[in-house]
């Protein structure tokens, strides 16, 4: 027969069975131990298992040490006994925690960066153009109408700030100041960088008068690159086009520093044309002597035909990517990129009413397009934009069989809406959703994963009115 041993009897231990307090239960203190520690182990699991979100790996861990607590809480074990396992196990769990890189690299990068993001943000939208919600809060999108013509601009933050700027600045009614920069890097420099060139940019134009000197727009290129390039932060440097827009008879008097591309959305032929700028460095590079050993900063003048759409967007657009994946839904060596073309042909679709098929390389989910039907919109400089910001949300989007309810894409309501309309795979990517509660303007698709957004999206588009 076998050998009973009552709480407080701790002789042959391992050998013998507990009687527990509530309804004679017998046990071996040995299966009580390892159900225990398979609890622990079972936490560890999901904290440690890739894919899982951080909010529900923390629930799992949370739980696996609390279930064991309450457990020998209802056990009268002696204090001690019941301490030395708790903290043991605290240990054990802690160590093999500290011990998975993905665990400790996501908390730091979180809270490292949560300041920069924060301030860095806030202050950068607070200098652009855009609309302001009934709490005071600054929109994405934004946009001004006037007699002659029309402005809109939209900006989509990335996770980490940056130094991209766009503006416009009504002069007199007829002229308007029109700056897009990107500084080089990320980081509060370079969003510093920017803030300062946002700056002399507005002081400058709060001088400016409307007379034949006034179209001599390199003196404040040049001063923007004295100030970078005496400042002297290693590797920072502003790409920008500044132009002075003659609303009444269509001229653009642009000035650029290292940003010479400049694109214009032919109204008659209904495609974008492409047309680079003499070169010139960018601001920071260079003093102003050698700028002007190399040629100067020089004035050229375009001019808009009654329609035709200016627009200006930093490299964010061109520039995003995702990361290659393979059918497991694995990251793989290498990116790909959205690309000039893509975003071309998107223009171009969207004025034209008609659709565009996006195909990924190396996608995960076989061979897929999503598809895109223009047909339906307007054509106006509005949906431009926002097909743009939308086709390139859905880039770098994936749907991972894995991905579970806090797998989250974080979407602007203003995206969303243009996505139900014109995106055909909208039902089956998108169709889960819940609310943003720390930004009303946003959403949440749920079950659905992307890849980091790497830059800002920064785009300015100007229209002459017929």
């Amino acid at each position: 027969m076998e050998e009973t041993v009552k709480f407080g009897d701790y002789s042959n231990i391992w050998r013998s069975t507990w009687t527990l307090p509530f309804e004679d239960k017998i046990i071996n203190p040995l299966a009580l131990i390892v159900f225990i520690m398979l609890l622990l182990l079972l936490g560890l699991f999901a904290v440690l298992k890739p894919g899982l979100g951080l909010r529900l790996k923390l629930t799992a861990f949370a739980l696996s040490l609390v279930l064991p607590v309450i457990f020998l809480a209802f056990l009268p074990v002696k204090i001690i006994f019941a301490s030395a396992f708790v903290v043991l196990a605290f240990g054990i769990t802690g160590a093999l925690i500290l011990s998975s890189k993905e665990f400790t690299h996501n908390l730091i990068k979180t809270v490292s960066r949560e300041p920069d993001m924060l301030i860095g943000r806030e202050l950068q939208k607070k200098l652009l153009p855009l609309k302001i919600d009934e709490y005071g809060n600054k929109l994405n999108y934004g946009y001004k109408d006037t007699e002659n013509a029309f402005f809109y601009g939209y900006y989509e933050g990335a996770k980490e700030v940056s130094g991209d700027y766009i503006d416009y600045q009504d002069l007199d009614g007829r002229y308007y100041a029109v700056i897009k920069c990107d500084v080089a890097g990320k980081g509060i420099p370079a969003a510093m960088l920017m803030m300062q060139v946002a700056a002399m940019f507005l002081n400058y134009f709060k001088q400016w008068k409307p007379n034949i000197q006034g179209t001599n727009i390199e003196e404040i290129v040049y001063q923007i690159n004295g100030f970078i390039e005496k400042v002297g932060f290693k590797g920072r440097f502003a790409a920008f086009s500044l132009c002075l827009f003659d609303s009444l008879n269509g001229d653009i008097h642009f000035c650029n520093a290292g940003d010479n591309i400049i694109r214009i959305l032919d109204s008659g032929e209904k495609c974008i044309k492409k047309i680079t700028l003499p070169q010139s460095p960018a601001a920071g590079v260079f003093t102003n002597d050698l700028v002007e050993l190399k040629g100067g900063y020089n004035v050229q003048t375009l001019t808009l035909k009654p329609g035709d759409i200016l627009l200006l967007y930093t490299d964010g657009i061109e520039e995003s990517r995702r990361k290659l994946k393979n059918r497991m839904f694995k990251n793989i060596a290498g990116t790909e990129e959205f690309g000039a073309q893509r975003a071309e042909k998107i223009i171009n679709a969207v004025m034209n009413r008609q659709t565009f098929s996006l195909k990924k390389l190396h996608d995960p989910e076989g061979d897929v397009s999503l598809q895109f039907d223009f047909s339906g919109c307007k054509g106006n400089m509005g949906e431009l934009i926002i097909a743009l910001i939308s086709v390139e949300k859905m880039f770098r989007c994936y749907k991972d069989p894995k991905a579970a309810k806090d797998d989250l894409v974080m979407v602007d309501k203003k995206v969303d809406s243009f996505l139900k309309k014109t995106f055909l795979q909208y039902q089956y990517y998108c169709s889960n959703t819940s609310e943003c509660p720390q930004d009303n303007a946003y959403i949440y698709y749920t079950q659905l994963k992307e890849d980091e957004q790497y830059d800002d999206l920064t785009i300015l588009g100007i229209q002459r009115k017929l």
